[in-house]
């Protein structure tokens, strides 16, 4: 059944930022728009529908990137009595069929991998499989290695991967390898080193082959299946999640950069088996999808982080082509389960009656087991039709900073409107009650350019705000009759009163483009990076 869910609602918190809407009738509270209608529909199953879709408008106030807009539609799906099984048998034969509107024959059963699967192959919990290039661990061929650096590495708990290159030696030369990849690209994706191997005459070359026992180059040999012509490239790191993180960008560089990716070929894959929780820099967990998805089992303890870190999910998101199409999962339908997830996330039995106290209600009707799935309809008409950004196939899409270039959204509105809902104090000074304080310039650049500034660094940058501002004032206080000191064409400068104007000479002589690259018509064109 097609049921609407409300578009104003409580903010509850579902992972990215919420937007707000002020309420007139009751000043200083705010409905929040949805991110997904994802209590509702839970509700729907518990209040005994068994059944039901939309087309669903959902709002995320986050960055924005090529598949992200602020608002966007997806193709909400949600059923009691069912499991995993029932839903991807669903979901498949929707997917099949709309691809198939595109001209596009997807082929049935979608593949599966677990997530752990994924991250240890490809790096990504979204995996481009459309060509090879799989994690090959060499952690053990390496346990009693001469090689200083790979042995420092493993005593300190780490691991070493590494990926085949088949066939791509001439396209991947030593100098490239060594001066582009190794000392460029892969520092670039977070790894401290990249070591490389060619495969020549039956051997592995490289400037460091020569600290490796013939043991370890034949076991390489024999993992990776070399041949004559292949790359090995090998990343190695105390830490895990470097490893496979550098390994799956450099992965993603490499197929593009030698062109493996075959045009027009489309591979879905169901990842599964994703982690409940992830931890927080506070020593705490966050949900990995939401705080409302089953766990892989019950018997936990909320306070035990270690034990919480172990926990699977009974999430599933459907990837293709390394973009996440749609997600979902097995929902929680046991109220002490449910307060158990909450008391694991650190909330307060204060916080969670505020917040959930509705939805917690609901679970003493009796909740069947039920699961849901949500899928991108933008994403997905953006895959079929192979363009580069959601924005292509969005008639009114918002801009990279969250703006309407057409409507001009946001914009300013008058202050009777902000009085009106109470945004106002009493004076008609502040913004917003309580926030009225003046943001702290070190802060705001913080933000706005997405770098950390450290405690130590915070007086070098208030000295070059402070002198930024001092040059702007000057500018302010001097703009007026200024002439200029040199033009090309007559102008008048505001900047240096009294000084007369000089013409250049090359451009009295006609001289001055002489040598700019081209013509066209009576105008000359410049160089792309100076426009």
């Amino acid at each position: 059944m097609e049921i609407e869910t409300p578009v104003l609602t409580a903010s509850t918190p579902e992972g990215a930022r919420d937007y707000l809407v002020p309420s007139r009738i009751h000043p200083q509270n705010f409905y929040a728009l949805p991110q997904s209608p994802q209590l509702f529909k839970q509700l729907l199953m518990i209040g005994g529908m068994e059944r039901y879709f939309q087309l669903a408008r959902c709002f995320r106030d986050e960055d924005l990137r090529p598949n992200r807009q602020p608002e966007f539609t997806q193709l909400d799906v949600e059923a009691s009595f069912i499991d995993e099984e029932y839903l991807y048998e669903l979901i498949e034969e929707l997917t099949v069929r709309m691809f198939a509107i595109g001209g596009i024959d997807l082929p049935r059963p979608f593949a599966r991998m677990t997530y752990a699967d994924a991250m240890d192959t490809t790096g990504s919990d979204r995996p481009d499989l459309r060509f090879a290039l799989r994690f090959v661990d060499v952690t053990d061929v390496f346990s009693e290695t001469r090689y200083s650096i790979f042995r420092q590495i493993l005593q300190r708990g780490g691991c070493i991967k590494g990926i085949n290159i088949q066939g791509q030696s001439e396209k991947l030369s030593k100098n490239v390898l060594q001066n582009e990849y190794a000392r460029e690209i892969a520092p670039s994706f977070g790894a401290k080193g990249m070591t490389w191997m060619r495969a020549e005459g039956g051997k592995l070359e490289s400037n460091i082959v020569q600290f490796f026992s013939e043991q370890e180059l034949a076991e390489l040999k024999r993992r990776f299946a070399v041949a004559d012509g292949d790359v090995l490239i090998l990343i190695a790191d105390p830490s895990y999640a470097v490893v496979t993180s550098a390994l799956g960008q450099l992965r993603l560089h490499l197929a593009d950069r030698l062109g493996l990716i075959p045009e027009n070929s489309f591979y879905p894959v169901w990842i599964t088996e994703f982690p409940l929780f992830e931890p927080t820099d506070e020593g705490g967990v966050t949900s990995s999808h939401h705080p409302f998805t089953a766990p892989d089992r019950e018997d936990f303890d909320p306070k035990n982080l270690e034990e919480l870190l172990s926990l699977k999910s009974r999430a599933y998101d459907l990837v293709m082509n390394g973009e996440e199409l749609g997600g979902g999962s097995i929902r929680i339908n046991n109220r002490d389960l449910q307060r158990k997830i909450f008391a694991a996330l650190g909330l307060s039995e204060e916080e969670t009656r505020e917040k959930f106290g509705f939805f917690l209600r609901a679970f003493d009707f009796g909740a069947p087991p039920h699961g849901g799935l949500a899928l991108g309809m933008d994403r997905t008409v953006s895959m079929i039709l192979q363009t580069p950004s959601i924005r292509e196939v969005i008639a009114f899409p918002k801009n990279r900073s969250a703006a309407c270039p057409l409507t001009g959204a946001p914009s300013a509105v008058k202050r009777e409107q902000l009085a009106e809902l109470g945004l106002l104090n009493p004076g008609g000074q502040d913004v917003l009650p309580g926030t009225a304080e003046k943001e702290d310039p070190i802060d705001h650049l913080s933000w706005v350019s997405r770098i950390g500034i450290s405690a130590a660094e915070r007086p070098v940058m208030e000295e070059i705000l402070d002198g930024a501002e001092a040059l702007a004032r000057l500018a302010k206080e001097k703009a007026g009759s200024e002439e200029p000191i040199r033009t090309v064409a007559p102008v008048s400068n505001r900047m240096r009163p009294g000084t007369r104007e000089m013409r250049s000479k090359l451009a009295e002589s006609g001289k001055l483009l002489k040598s700019a690259p081209s013509v066209k018509g009576n105008y000359f064109k410049v160089a792309s990076i100076l426009e």
